[in-house]
């Protein structure tokens, strides 16, 4: 093996070039699967595809790659993961760990800055007010604003079908506004279903007396295992037809804010089990 100094120079296994002194560009396996890498002007180690060009450790990678195997990984500054790697023994950081994709450490993990995780959650209302199809009919919870909703990896479709990003376990907690002004005290109830179907022992029953407000909230737990076609909804029914989810404008005396007629607090919670 030999190298040229200055420009560049060759070998058997790679090339190393410099431009400009800004740094040299290493590929290896130039024919087939295998990774080059740049050294920057900054310091910073980039990997790049076969024919060299550069770019981030994991998007380069995973032109190639699913993931990026390392038995050993010891961090000097921030660690940021965007993508998937695996790490076989320790991982430690000595400063920030910023995780935006799926980070999988099979030892120990030592971290003496900050960690920030990027994981899915949604949070949305709507504010319009819903009627009660009949008392015998299973009526859709709307999810209807999404001017000022906070989400990621997580969106509502059609106004009524939460979708998902990505595979795991996720929590909902939602909270509808039940009100009867006329009619009869009856029962109301509330629970999900996936992909269009009721899911088992996720139904709950209350009493709604007349004229009375309640926003009960329970927290539903479920498994996404295929995000391209997995979809959560919430259902809701009452015996009097006159039932609503209640949404008002701003109160007075004193002032406070506006009413939503549904709520609803989504997050991942874990990885599928």
């Amino acid at each position: 093996m030999s190298f040229a100094s200055g420009g560049g120079g060759s070998a058997t296994l790679g090339v190393i070039s410099n431009q400009s002194g800004n740094g040299g560009n290493i590929t290896f396996n130039a024919g087939g699967k295998g990774a080059g890498t740049t050294l920057g002007s900054n310091g910073a180690i980039l990997f790049g595809t076969k024919n060299g060009t550069g770019g981030s450790f994991v998007t380069r990678m995973s032109i190639w790659e699913q993931y990026v195997y390392i038995d050993l990984l010891n961090i000097s500054n921030t660690l940021n993961v965007g993508n998937n790697t695996n790490v076989k023994g320790n991982l430690t950081c000595n400063s920030n760990a910023i995780i935006g994709g799926t980070l999988n450490v099979s030892n120990n993990v030592v971290i003496y800055g900050n960690l920030s995780v990027k994981r899915a959650f949604y949070y949305g209302y709507d504010n319009s007010t819903q009627t009660n199809c009949g008392t015998t009919c299973a009526n859709i919870m709307n999810i209807s604003n999404n001017d000022d909703n906070l989400h990621y990896g997580i969106t509502v479709k059609e106004n009524q079908n939460l979708t998902f990003d990505s595979t795991g376990v996720y929590i909902c907690d939602v909270s509808p506004e039940f009100y009867a002004g006329v009619g009869l005290a009856s029962d109301v109830g509330f629970w999900y279903q996936k992909n269009g179907v009721d899911v088992p022992w996720s139904n709950s029953r209350y009493t709604l007396d007349l004229g009375k407000y309640e926003a009960p909230t329970i927290p539903f737990a479920f498994e996404i295992r295929t995000p391209a076609t997995d979809n959560v909804r919430f259902m809701w029914m009452s015996g009097n037809a006159n039932t609503l989810l209640y949404s008002s404008g701003v109160l007075t005396l004193p002032n406070r804010p506006s009413v939503p007629a549904v709520i609803i607090n989504c997050r991942k919670s874990s990885e599928v089990i």
